[in-house]
């Protein structure tokens, strides 16, 4: 939740100054990927706190606190991804209708892309493979996707125009 909020409010402030970023000698998917990133910081470091009170507290969850550690920074960074790619399809702020768009968008894409790395965590520890090995799994798959999140992203954020 922190990520989404972070990452709604931030990339609003991404549109305003991409007359500024857009000269920059950067690929726009570069740009894309490290707004995503920076956006996904808070997010991180709130789960890793967590993790880390939780594997004070109870020892014994150790392995499950060390995957969400693994994977908190690539599930992080998929979700922020989406969020700008919602951004990027409804760009305007000012128009209320698009603002509403943009929110059922950012939460549809949140469901349809988290889907993929949540089912295969699921399934793997349906099958009783320790959680570190599907921390890592989970993480890749979520690095994966918000690699290709970030490409779609930098493709509109390339052809954007905000005197548009």
């Amino acid at each position: 939740m922190i990520t989404s909020s972070m990452a709604q409010v931030g990339f609003t402030e991404v549109l305003r100054r991409v007359d500024l970023q857009k000269p920059m000698p950067f690929r726009p998917s570069t740009i894309v990927f490290s707004e995503v990133s920076s956006k996904s910081v808070v997010g991180i470091v709130g789960v890793v706190i967590g993790s880390i009170i939780a594997m004070c507290l109870r020892p014994g969850l150790w392995q499950f606190s060390l995957a969400a550690i693994i994977i908190s920074p690539f599930m992080s960074m998929l979700l922020s991804g989406a969020a700008f790619l919602a951004v990027m399809l409804f760009p305007d702020v000012d128009d209320p209708s698009q603002r509403q768009f943009r929110g059922l968008i950012t939460l549809l894409g949140t469901v349809i892309f988290a889907a993929f790395p949540v089912g295969l965590i699921a399934g793997l520890l349906v099958l009783g493979v320790p959680p570190i090995i599907v921390g890592l799994a989970g993480g890749g798959l979520s690095l994966g996707l918000a690699i290709v999140v970030s490409l779609m992203s930098g493709e509109l954020y390339a052809r954007f125009n905000p005197s548009e």
